[in-house]
């Protein structure tokens, strides 16, 4: 086209810098004065359009990856937490629970800015008790007790009682490292370890 709208008419590869949207029409030409005809349609971005993953929920210590397209750079605040403030896919491992406000752009373009909420929930704690030394072919309790606690894995669960209960009769026919992990109700995750020494297991050398 005979438009004004272009670095060059006589060129394969012209620039285009339109003020709308606007149909080029392009004319080829060979040795043979045979033509052909197509169009290409320019269309004018004027605004960018941010577009997040949506909210996150995360335990405490742990992290979680953020997204956004429809820009050409970012900029994410606030910018503790964040792997990469600038990135269109930073790490976050807030310490608490936070809001990130995100600002798309891109060259002349109305920026547009989106937020993405991340949850971070607390840890549960827990602490494993019980009588550390007794004798082979006996029992003793084992406990755990915390906070946030619901629900209670006992590992290894062969010579207890209970292993999902807060308190198990142990019966190891040897040395034994009992692990409790416990969850809160959003899957956050502590442990602790006790360990029954046995005694008379056939394991001693007496002289």
């Amino acid at each position: 086209n005979t438009t004004p709208y272009l670095s060059c008419l006589n060129c394969p590869d012209p620039y285009a810098y339109p003020k709308e949207a606007f149909n080029f029409v392009v004319t080829g030409k060979d040795e043979h004065n045979c033509t052909n005809k197509d169009t290409v349609q320019v269309k004018i971005k004027t605004k960018v359009t941010a577009i997040t993953g949506g909210d996150k929920e995360i335990c405490q210590r742990d992290s979680v990856q953020l997204l956004v397209e429809g820009g050409k750079g970012y900029i994410w605040t606030p910018p503790s937490g964040l792997s990469n403030s600038h990135s269109a896919v930073p790490m976050a491992s807030p310490n608490g629970t936070t809001k990130y406000m995100v600002v798309a752009y891109e060259g002349r373009c109305i920026p547009d800015t989106d937020f993405v909420n991340v949850t971070v929930h607390p840890l549960p704690t827990v602490n494993a008790t019980g009588e550390n030394t007794i004798i082979a072919g006996s029992s003793t309790t084992i406990q755990a007790t915390g906070t946030l606690i619901n629900r209670f894995k006992w590992t290894p669960s062969e010579s207890l009682s209970c292993d999902d209960c807060p308190v198990s009769t142990a019966s190891p026919m040897k040395t034994t490292d009992y692990v409790v992990k416990v969850y809160t109700d959003h899957g956050c995750v502590d442990s602790d370890i006790v360990r029954i020494t046995v005694l008379c297991d056939k394991s001693q050398l007496f002289i």
